[in-house]
């Protein structure tokens, strides 16, 4: 009904265009919480070839066609064979036939290929024996390896190299005594996570990683980062910087706690945009896993997003939308662009005040948010993997200084608070305990 409709859009996310509020999938990216500005980061901008010439490389990668044969030595483990992958995206303006070469340490394979007007994409398997593997920080070394290929037809050629790493990463969920496991093993050991959010720092610029915060993540022993759908897809550059480093990168699809209108061209758009996000990632062994939609089973739980939509019917409509989508169709494009990486539905499982979030899946602690609840409090309530805290950290000294008109000089600073409910949330979290 025209009521049920008016509903529903009232849970979906808005931003501010020109002077109207316009639907918008990206998620509005709030910088200083509530209080702060929120940035709509409407598309994540990456180069574009404009011209060529006969034919061109759009892209290049070398993927995993099989998990890696692993075998442990000692308390280590290496690998014994890895049956890999060369694919290329060609664009070409006419029919040719060619040659596909690619070169790895002592290992060349060679193809005949057949290029058609418009893109083309070619594979090329070939396999190495006791390669290096690529391990996240503390588990060994973040070994890259390189390939070079070469594509010929007629008298032109083309030619590139390609960086890649070989890794086994596995989120393993089985049952258990407790509940379902939520673990993390990297090449065939457990892995212990040390991580943290990152969200973008520049309001302006907001899908520029920030290096010099991964770099103080790194420093700080962290060997996990997870980019939020608060933010933006990680950018080449900071996957490289990943890679280097052994960091391991969760990547969560920019849907964010809100109903979306997903159906029709809205619903293709986002399908078109996951693939291609997923096919420029999946080159990077620090990104690790997938999140489709972030917040949704805690806005069930605590929004009253069922009744909100005004009735049983359209509530079983929406909650039967959202499992077709995450539940099935985005698996199936990240299966096709991004197979064997793991992906989870929705982040968390189900609300922090569920007493079940403790027993499986990953668990968003928000007792910390507006001193709900005490820290001794929060200190028996880890779940299985704990994987966002209700918790803002604190501002630096420079920050505050300059905050206080105090850029440059020495004086006791002096405690301003706002008027009204957000005073009175500062007062508690400074209060006693």
């Amino acid at each position: 009904t025209d009521a049920e409709a008016v509903r529903r859009e009232s849970l979906q996310r808005r931003a501010v265009l020109g002077g109207a509020r316009a639907l918008a999938r990206r998620p509005q990216l709030g910088f200083g919480g509530p209080a702060g500005p929120a940035v709509l980061d409407l598309a994540a901008a990456y180069p574009r070839v404009r011209s060529w010439d006969g034919a061109v490389v759009r892209d290049a990668a070398v993927v995993p066609a099989a998990r890696p044969g692993l075998a442990r030595e000692g308390a280590a483990s290496s690998c014994a064979r890895a049956d890999l992958r060369l694919e290329l995206e060609v664009d070409a303006d006419s029919e040719a036939e060619g040659t596909l070469v690619v070169r790895c340490r002592e290992a060349t394979a060679e193809a005949r290929v057949a290029l058609r007007p418009g893109r083309n994409r070619l594979a090329l398997p070939f396999s190495l024996a006791r390669p290096p593997l690529w391990g996240p920080a503390g588990m060994g070394e973040p070994t890259m390896s390189a390939a070079r290929w070469e594509l010929r037809w007629g008298d032109r050629s083309l030619s590139g190299e390609t960086s890649f790493g070989i890794r086994d990463i596995r989120l393993v969920r089985t049952p258990d005594e407790r509940g379902e496991t939520f673990r993390l093993e990297a090449n065939g050991r457990r892995f212990e996570a040390r991580g943290a959010h990152l969200l973008p720092a520049n309001a302006l610029r907001p899908h520029h990683p920030d290096l010099a915060a991964l770099q103080l993540a790194k420093d700080a022993g962290l060997n996990l980062v997870r980019v939020r759908s608060g933010g933006s897809y990680a950018s080449d550059e900071l996957l490289r910087q990943c890679d280097a480093g052994g960091i391991l990168v969760w990547q969560d699809l920019p849907f964010l706690d809100a109903l979306y209108p997903l159906e029709g061209a809205f619903l293709e758009e986002a399908k078109s945009e996951v693939a291609e996000q997923a096919r420029r990632m999946r080159r990077h062994p620090s990104q690790a896993h997938w999140f489709g939609i972030t917040g949704a089973a805690e806005r069930w739980e605590e929004d009253g997003w069922g009744e909100r939509l005004g009735s049983r019917r359209a509530a079983a409509e929406e909650t039967a939308r959202l499992a077709e989508v995450f539940g099935r169709s985005i698996p199936a494009v990240l299966a096709e662009a991004d197979p064997g990486r793991a992906y989870l539905e929705g982040s968390p499982a189900r609300s922090w005040r569920n007493e079940a979030s403790l027993r499986a899946g990953d668990l968003w602690y928000r007792g910390w948010d507006d001193a709900l609840e005490s820290s001794e409090t929060a200190q028996g309530r880890g779940g299985r993997f704990v994987s966002g805290f209700g918790a803002v950290s604190h501002p630096s000294p420079a920050v505050m200084r300059a905050w206080a008109g105090m850029a440059g000089e020495k004086r006791t600073p002096r405690a301003v608070l706002p008027a009204g409910p957000a005073a009175e949330r500062i007062a508690v979290r400074e209060g006693p305990g």
